[in-house]
């Protein structure tokens, strides 16, 4: 049963005894704010106490009446002797009645009064977010039509910041939602830091949080909400470390109305999440694109079947801890050489989609090939040349059809002599050709287990031998633009000068690995080829 809340000189305290050893005696023990199970408690005390003062005001009400009878009664049997004593004792009555009538009036109040307070409670509840104690959902959109009538009424702006956690997926499903929950209480006390005296900050969602700025333009509001998102991810959060928030921005003067409002600031929200999340977006017909519901469910499902075709490419990257993370690497670098070729911003993004996912296809080969440090057999190898058509089918349902063609051809060369289809020169999709330098580059400078990465130099000077052969003349050139500007590193693990074509003595997962030359793992490659599509020429090329 739920214990009784009582109030005293503005203070919350629980009587645990339910008042069993009288109503002053009974021990109280305070605590910091009202449950809805003890303000219902008190709700029903207060309305069992009023019905009580009623029935007793009734009662008493009844008694004066049958009094005033007896008395009148008794007058007409006693006559003219008797009828002071009569009037005497009526007195009396009255006066006693009255007084106890002030009393149970009294009683009453503090009943009414202990139940307006409760009301008043019981709505603050209904009106908080019990998590971060900010206005709830409820609360704020019932805040946005008050304010967005007292703005039309004065003419004075008002804009409307929605925020989102970025990938708060992440901290559930990593630490659990009892992490998550501290998450959304620490972010909910940075954003109210933020705000201002009269704005209102409240949770309207799990992750997301919604901030009303009265006198706000949406210049003002843009700026306080990149402080808001500067706050949330300059400090770690607790020990999950960082966490990023993108918001959406729009003003009053902008839209017919709160609901209008509401749905323009989210479409901004949507935008920024959509281009890279952490940035705030203020909403502009120039910048952020309305979408439908049913443009939105388009949107989500095809981002859902990418987050799938993304989960298979971190399984592959993760079969091996020298390919770790290989496949964000060559998105980065590809991205870079496509920036440095002239390519727009929505080709940008189609291409790094494309290239995080360019070795989607090795899910079909089996662990020991990928991982195997020795020399691969004809067979092993053929499996290896398949994964970049079975890769172009994994990601068709996800991608469009040309960044689909450019994981089907990112083992293709210029010359011909590449896979699966062995087209050449201009026959190979833009992206492959760039996608391929970005794969050779990553491959040849990154650890292997039957070798150690060669110096970025070093891997330089092979893909400017290669132009024209294996890689594309404009897309070395990007690279050679990049090396010069240091837009990519310089300083990678360096090759022994006596023979950099061979392997070095290693480490490969705890034991002591064989070297291999790498000359000897041709024999399905072809001149020049030497592993999986990398060509290193038989003669050494002088440095530069």
């Amino acid at each position: 049963m739920p214990l009784e809340l009582r109030y005293r000189d503005g203070v919350f305290a629980v009587d645990s005894t339910r008042g069993r050893t009288g109503a002053r005696a009974a021990p109280l023990r305070a605590v910091e704010a009202p449950t809805a199970a003890a303000l219902l408690a008190d709700w029903r005390d207060a309305g069992r106490r009023i019905a009580r003062v009623r029935r007793l005001q009734g009662a008493l009400l009844g008694g004066l009446g049958v009094a005033g009878i007896g008395g009148s009664a008794a007058t007409l049997q006693l006559g003219v002797g008797g009828e002071g004593a009569v009037v005497a004792l009526l007195s009396v009555l009255l006066a006693a009645a009255v007084g106890v009538w002030a009393s149970l009036g009294r009683a009453l109040s503090r009943a009414i009064g202990a139940l307006e307070l409760s009301a008043g409670l019981l709505a603050d509840l209904a009106a908080t977010d019990p998590l971060t104690e900010l206005p709830n959902h409820r609360a704020f959109h019932e805040r946005l039509l008050q304010e967005v009538a007292l703005a039309e009424r004065s003419g004075r702006p008002l804009s409307l910041v929605l925020l989102d956690l970025d990938h708060f997926k992440r901290i559930n499903d990593s630490f659990g939602h009892p992490a998550g929950d501290a998450v959304v209480t620490e972010v909910a006390r940075r954003l109210a830091s933020c705000a201002r005296r009269g704005e209102v900050v409240a949770r309207v969602g799990g992750e997301e949080f919604g901030w009303l700025l009265p006198g706000a333009d949406a210049m003002d509001a843009w700026q306080a909400a990149e402080r808001a998102r500067v706050e949330v991810s300059a400090t770690p959060l607790l020990s999950y470390g960082s966490l990023t928030i993108s918001a959406g921005v729009c003003e009053l003067s902008q839209a017919g109305g709160a609901g209008e409002l509401h749905r323009l600031a989210d479409g901004a929200l949507y935008w920024a999440k959509a281009h890279g999340r952490d940035r705030c977006i203020r909403y502009s017909p120039e910048v952020v694109e309305e979408l439908s519901a049913g443009e939105r469910a388009a949107r989500l499902e095809h981002q859902q079947a990418l987050n799938a075709v993304h989960a298979l490419a971190r399984a592959v990257d993760a079969k091996d801890p020298y390919t770790q993370r290989h496949s964000e690497r060559v998105a980065d670098i590809a991205v870079r050489l496509a920036l440095e070729l002239g390519w727009p911003a929505e080709r940008l993004r189609e291409l790094r989609e494309a290239a995080v996912l360019h070795d989607v296809g090795k899910i079909a080969v089996p662990d020991a090939i990928l991982t195997k440090p020795g020399a691969l057999t004809p067979d092993e190898f053929a499996l290896v040349r398949e994964h970049p058509a079975r890769g172009a089918e994994i990601v068709a349902e996800a991608l469009t059809p040309e960044q689909a063609s450019w994981v089907r051809g990112h083992h293709e060369r210029v010359d011909g002599g590449g896979y699966p289809d062995g087209i050449a020169g201009d026959a190979i999709p833009d992206g492959a050709r760039v996608m391929a330098l970005a794969d050779a580059w990553d491959a040849m400078t990154s650890d292997r287990p039957y070798r150690a990465g060669l110096a970025a130099r070093r891997a330089l000077d092979i893909c400017r031998a290669e132009a024209g052969a294996q890689f594309a003349p404009e897309v070395v050139d990007a690279l050679q633009a990049l090396w010069e500007q240091s837009a990519i590193p310089h300083s990678l693990p360096a090759v022994p000068e006596d023979d950099p074509d061979l392997a070095q003595e290693l480490q490969y997962r705890g034991a002591g690995a064989v070297p291999v030359a790498r000359r000897e793992r041709r024999p399905a490659a072809g001149p020049g080829l030497v592993y999986r599509g990398l060509r290193v020429p038989d003669e050494d090329v002088p440095e530069a």
